[in-house]
């Protein structure tokens, strides 16, 4: 067994993203770092992508190995927001983060390690409540597009948000009301985790 994990990782943890038309997407969720001995790896993630399979290849050398996050300009902010939502529609944002949110068809969900951790029947709880919360108002959803919730289940405080990017997910959306510009990635969280 490793005494201790080395300073650098040798292999990135990926979900991959299937895009009708396009190339798959390979979002970086973690790293991995080898054993001492050469024998396995201790694999930290920052997310857990519900279809559970996550993809680890080599680091190539000119790539640095921190996490490289997708820019969203503010931790839990909307990227795409400059103030000017004239081109896009408040209601066509809110009924696709709606059919995400229900249905989980329409873009990504991904589960934190702190929600993956949780005992099976406590994660179907929250999945369930993710799909039919209708708690929004004024404090949670300034925006009115349902893109936020905070929620109590078996004593844990949960929440979940969605985030807009471009197709290739580099960075914001141009357009979060047109679904051909827009990947959706629906986060559902342990509140100590935002």
């Amino acid at each position: 067994m490793a005494d201790k994990q080395p300073n650098a990782p040798t292999h990135r943890a990926y979900s991959v993203i299937r895009r009708e038309g396009q190339d798959d997407y390979w979002l970086n969720v973690g790293l991995a770092f080898p054993h001492k001995d050469g024998a396995g790896f201790n694999i930290i993630l920052q997310a857990f992508p519900l279809d559970g399979k996550i993809v680890c290849r080599e680091i190539d050398e000119e790539e640095p190995a921190e996490a490289t996050p997708i820019d969203t300009q503010s931790r839990g902010g909307a990227p795409w927001r400059s103030g000017n939502t004239s081109a896009m529609s408040t209601e066509r944002i809110r009924a696709l983060n709606d059919e995400l949110r229900r249905t989980f068809h329409g873009g990504k969900v991904m589960m934190t390690s702190g929600i993956s951790g949780l005992p099976d029947d406590v994660k179907a709880r929250i999945l369930a409540k993710v799909r039919t919360f209708d708690a929004f108002s004024t404090a949670n959803d300034p925006h009115h597009e349902h893109d936020f919730g905070a929620f109590e289940e078996s004593g844990h405080k949960v929440f979940f948000k969605l985030d807009y990017y471009d197709a290739a997910m580099q960075c914001g959306s141009e357009d979060p009301a047109d679904p051909r510009k827009t990947t959706r990635v629906l986060t559902i969280m342990v509140a100590s985790e935002y």
